[in-house]
């Protein structure tokens, strides 16, 4: 549906930026028109630390294409980074990775959000051990359960008992 570019802000900061545009044979359709620029909308509220930040949703110069500007991140997907590997992730990685992951995942669910789609592709690894949660396919959701809650409690739990050992 979309494809996205690196690109440098030269109006601010000059900082990495990501680009996401619609492909050109989805771009006139109304509807992923519309469902482009309500994705926008959900991500743009929701902040983290451990999630993409969105930046704006911007008209190109002829007024034919529509992009969303986001956080650049230097790194790589888990799925690449666990290919890289060449056997199993470390505990103590698991244990961070999944407890960040969760950490940007009930942010999203306290907003009434969820992300529809997590997996190690929409997981990025920078070079500090730190995640970043793509933001795709958030959609907004009346009946969330508090399970996010859970799973941090438990992950937290975890966390501190093998650090303890």
């Amino acid at each position: 549906m979309a494809v996205v570019f690196r690109a440098r802000d030269t109006f601010t900061n000059g900082n990495e930026v990501a680009i996401k545009m619609l492909k050109d044979e989805v771009a006139c359709d109304r509807v992923t028109l519309k469902r482009f620029k309500n994705e926008f909308k959900v991500e743009n509220n929701i902040r983290h630390k451990n999630i993409v930040d969105t930046y704006g949703m911007f008209k190109s110069q002829d007024k034919k294409k529509i992009y969303i500007v986001m956080e650049y991140v230097k790194g790589i997907t888990l799925k690449k980074y666990l290919k890289t590997l060449g056997g199993p992730l470390p505990f103590e990685y698991v244990m961070s990775y999944t407890y960040q992951t969760l950490k940007a995942l009930k942010v999203a669910h306290d907003q009434g959000v969820i992300h529809r789609d997590i997996k190690p592709q929409n997981i990025m690894v920078m070079r500090n051990n730190q995640i970043k949660v793509i933001q795709k396919k958030y959609r907004p959701h009346e009946h969330i359960l508090n399970i996010s809650k859970i799973f941090i409690k438990a992950a937290a739990k975890f966390k501190s008992t093998f650090r303890n050992q």
